[in-house]
């Protein structure tokens, strides 16, 4: 995969094509997990902020998550384990996004904002609601919300 090959200095050496059940990204109380029910997707952490984003003050999400498995369309999952500040998760995950996402042709695109508290805001709505139809568009979804799992 183009991506994988451009970026191995921020593959995470513990989380590099596992097969296992339950590929979990915690921080502080927050926790995401990819779960791989039938161990048949082979999961790869690839670091994002201070790795693939390195310019000084530009910000980008925690990590993406690529999920592979032969004759199937591959995943990505951009991830960002967030205290309150939600609205500077969104910013985090759109230049994570805009970064990588020529280097990631082919792949289905979901984001992940797990805060670890979340009430809407109005003002953020149409940030986040450019971010759901961005997504969209990639064959993904942007999901905010606190400990969050998906299954593949």
């Amino acid at each position: 995969m183009i991506f994988l090959d451009k970026y191995p200095q921020c593959i995470d050496k513990q989380l590099n094509k596992t097969t296992q059940t339950n590929v979990v990204l915690k921080e502080k109380g927050r926790r995401y997990c990819l779960i791989n029910n039938a161990n048949t997707w082979e999961v790869t952490k690839v670091q994002i902020e201070n790795c693939v984003i390195k310019s000084i003050g530009e910000k980008g999400c925690e990590a993406i998550l690529i999920a592979e498995k032969e004759s199937v369309k591959n995943r990505g999952y951009f991830i960002e384990l967030k205290g309150v500040s939600v609205g500077h998760s969104f910013k985090q995950i759109e230049n994570s996004l805009n970064k990588t996402v020529a280097d990631l042709k082919n792949v289905i695109l979901f984001g992940r904002v797990i805060p670890s508290e979340y009430k809407r805001n109005k003002f953020l709505e149409s940030t986040e609601l450019k971010l759901i139809l961005k997504f969209k568009s990639l064959g993904g979804n942007f999901i905010v919300r606190e400990n969050c799992e998906d299954e593949i």
